[in-house]
């Protein structure tokens, strides 16, 4: 009965889209998820979802499973971006953290302003060097998945 519901389910997301469609949105989705600039992925999916006719619900609905790798991929993100751009890498710690506050709200926020800078470089490295992979991979997955529920 519950496998019945979530074909049901899939079957509503998969409604009316190619299995290369429902691939380059995943991959889209994934990749806008993880951008470190938190707020700004809901937007984007909305403005791609329109601009290319994909399916909202569903980039919506992987965007939130994905939210927490935009945390997990913010410092790793940074120190990527910090070393592609050849800026001094900083180790960051809650000590680090805490000696910003003790800074002052001005100095965290240009600190951290300049955290996500760097963190927003590297995910457009990891992006361009990515995506192709990404997108083979749900593409491969998706067609395992068809193959499956064609078969029930």
């Amino acid at each position: 009965m519950i496998k019945k519901f979530l074909n049901k389910i899939l079957e509503l997301f998969k409604q009316g889209m190619s299995k290369k469609i429902l691939a380059k949105s995943l991959s889209a989705t994934f990749f806008i998820s993880i951008i470190p600039i938190p707020g700004t992925s809901t937007l984007l999916i909305g403005f791609t979802s329109i601009k290319y006719r994909w399916n909202l619900g569903l980039m919506v609905l992987f965007s939130y499973l994905l939210m927490p790798l935009q945390i997990l991929f913010f410092v790793p993100l940074m120190n990527f971006g910090r070393l592609i751009s050849g800026k001094s890498i900083i180790s960051v710690t809650t000590e680090t953290i805490y000696r910003l506050f003790s800074g002052g709200w001005k100095a965290f926020f240009v600190e951290m302003g300049w955290f996500t800078f760097f963190a927003f470089i590297g995910w457009i490295a990891m992006t361009s060097l990515l995506y192709y992979f990404v997108y083979r991979f749900f593409l491969w997955l998706l067609h395992k998945s068809f193959k499956k529920s064609k078969s029930d």
